[in-house]
C-alpha cells in the first residue's frame, strides 16, 4: 500500500512539474445550498490555494425516490482523501443518516452522481 501511495505521489509531482496545475483541479463546480433559494448561483468559481487541490464535493442521501442532493459546491482538499478522479466517488461516511459524500476533479464534475 505504501509503494502504491509513493508511486502516485511521483506521479503526480511528475504531472506538476510537466503540466499546469489548471489540469489538475477544479475551476468551476455545480453549486447547491437550498438555504439559499431561487436566486442562488448554480456554479460556483473555485478557491486557489497553495499546496491543496480545489475539487468539487457532492453532499446527498439515498431515498426510496432516487437522490436526494442536499449541497454541491467546491472543496479544497488534498489527495488522501479525494482522488484526481473525473468521475464523483463516493466515500464511506459514518453516520446514522444516511449521508453519503463524493469528490471529484475536474470542472463540474459533479453534476452526476452515482
Amino acid at each position: 500500500m505504501k509503494a502504491l501511495y509513493f508511486t502516485s505521489v511521483i506521479f503526480l509531482a511528475f504531472l506538476l512539474h510537466k503540466t499546469e496545475c489548471k489540469v489538475l483541479t477544479s475551476h468551476v463546480c455545480e453549486y447547491y445550498n437550498p438555504e439559499c433559494g431561487y436566486n442562488c448561483p448554480r456554479l460556483q468559481k473555485c478557491a486557489v490555494h497553495q499546496g491543496k487541490i480545489s475539487h468539487c464535493f457532492a453532499l446527498y442521501s439515498d431515498t426510496p425516490n432516487g437522490v436526494k442532493v442536499l449541497r454541491k459546491g467546491c472543496w479544497l482538499q488534498n489527495l488522501l482523501f479525494c482522488p484526481l478522479d473525473f468521475k464523483c466517488s463516493t466515500k464511506p461516511i459514518t453516520n446514522k443518516h444516511g449521508l453519503q459524500f463524493c469528490c471529484c476533479t475536474g470542472d463540474k464534475c459533479n453534476a452526476k452522481i452515482d
